[in-house]
């Protein structure tokens, strides 16, 4: 009989769950299977979704599903496949053996990773509304997860944010049902299509536009990017620069094609007003980043709102080649935000308090001493946000 620390180990069963009990063992094990396990579920559900559901573009109509609630369609279609494919990806550079990291943080990514498919399946407004909170209290946790004092007021400026997006929302789907009484997408359509865009319902439809601006972290809803990004590990980073802000942008997309074709003057100049306040916006911050703290976290925040206003430019076209460009300038800067933040996750450099991560653009100095593989990955990422 040995005994492995503080606990006696019999037999093979209790060795096995030994490695699982948190409360006996740093959890690092446990991540990596758990990472595993997920890593499998998401590639089987990417591998599905590519041979079951692909007859959409072969020309095949949308098909409806709960009631007319879900839909499945070429534009579902491909925002599902963005979504698992960015979720296999953010999945993939989560570090199990990073300070802080436990089994739960994974399950709070798979739940996300799952409320987002649903969002972008979304043709209801009680379901996108629904989703997009689900979204938000899971992140909202796992920004507080480490429950350090920067991740806690991280968490409680998301949740406050956050909370104040949804209200917005939640308003502007009862002005739309006022002013149309539907909730359904297409049941919508029909009845803008039957009669004139009411001033009730164009201010329903602003409202709805207007949260998901928070959601993005679009101007005027900008300011909670800086802050929450420096309060998950940095290996979690990735989730709300990534996974949440695609979701949002899938639903945003969602709304602009199933209404904003039907939008007034008001709500384009809107969209114009934010892309151009978000590109002079994120531009100065990230700028004033550099110059001061030179925090990297704060830095990726203000990048992103940069180019979120470069991603509203094609929205307001109203066009498909303006949602076309939208939509590959989108996943560009995605992936090129995916490989950069997973990249920088796993730089550790040993210090008098021990080995530590990335934090700040200082830190950069270290890469040249023995890691210049890790430089040559990181010119090329910050090349791909520049171009």
């Amino acid at each position: 009989m040995k005994s492995l620390g503080s606990y006696r180990t019999v037999g093979p069963f209790k060795r096995f769950w030994y490695y699982y009990d948190s409360r006996r063992f740093d959890n690092r094990f446990a991540g990596s299977i758990i990472k595993g396990n997920l890593l499998a579920i998401l590639l089987i559900t990417l591998v599905a979704e590519l041979l079951m559901n692909s007859s959409v573009l072969s020309g095949v109509g949308a098909t409806d599903y709960f009631s007319g609630m879900l839909n499945h369609s070429m534009l579902t279609y491909c925002m599902k496949l963005a979504v698992l494919f960015f979720a296999l990806a953010t999945v993939t550079y989560v570090d199990p053996y990073e300070p802080g990291m436990s089994t739960s943080t994974l399950g709070l990514v798979a739940a996300i990773v799952f409320f987002s498919l649903i969002l972008v399946s979304s043709a209801h407004l009680i379901v996108l509304y629904v989703s997009l909170e689900g979204i938000s209290l899971l992140a909202f946790v796992l920004a507080a997860y480490t429950k350090t004092s920067t991740a806690v007021e991280s968490g409680v400026k998301y949740f406050l944010q956050s909370s104040f997006a949804s209200v917005i929302l939640l308003l502007g789907i009862a002005t739309i049902f006022i002013g149309t009484q539907e909730f359904g997408f297409m049941a919508i359509r029909y009845e803008l299509l039957e009669q004139p865009l009411t001033s009730l319902t164009s201010a329903g439809f602003m409202l709805v536009t207007i949260a998901f601006l928070f959601k993005v972290s679009s101007f005027p809803g900008h300011f909670w990017g800086p802050d929450v990004y420096r309060g998950p590990l940095t290996s979690i980073v990735n989730v709300f620069a990534v996974g949440i802000k695609l979701a949002a942008f899938c639903g945003l997309i969602l709304v602009h094609t199933n209404f904003l074709v039907f939008s007034s003057f008001e709500i384009n100049w809107m969209l114009y007003i934010a892309s151009a306040a978000s590109l002079v916006i994120g531009m100065v911050g990230a700028l004033r980043t550099i110059n001061s703290d030179g925090d990297i976290r704060a830095f990726l925040a203000y990048t992103s709102i940069n180019q979120v206003g470069f991603i509203l430019l094609g929205l307001v076209c109203v066009t498909l080649e303006g949602l076309l460009s939208s939509l590959v300038y989108l996943s560009t800067y995605l992936l090129a935000s995916t490989l950069f933040i997973g990249v920088i996750s796993r730089i550790r450099y040993a210090t008098d308090k021990g080995t530590v991560g990335f934090t700040k653009f200082s830190d950069f100095k270290h890469l040249y001493s023995g890691q210049h593989k890790f430089s040559r990955r990181l010119d090329s990422f910050i090349l791909a946000f520049a171009v």
